[in-house]
């Protein structure tokens, strides 16, 4: 697997962003501010993330895609 690895389910943004995968979920992270990404919730995804584009099986990417969901819903990125 890589950063291209697809994420089940696609997570929507209240932005119009779509994070469809490990890259677009990377992208999300990189683009908050320094001070966000420093939360828990978001230190406790990001290696996550990385772990599945490292070579993760398909239960590491899904286990990425749902610890993403926790901190985009804390910091209500999330459309639902």
């Amino acid at each position: 697997m890589t950063w291209t690895s697809k994420l089940k389910p696609s997570l929507l943004l209240k932005d119009g962003r779509a994070i469809e995968t490990l890259a677009d979920a990377r992208a999300v992270i990189l683009s908050l501010p320094e001070h966000q990404q420093r939360r828990p919730y978001w230190e406790y995804a990001a290696p996550r993330l990385m772990n599945a584009a490292r070579g993760g099986k398909r239960e590491a990417i899904d286990d990425a895609s749902w610890q993403l969901m926790r901190p985009l819903k804390a910091d209500r990125m999330m459309m639902r």
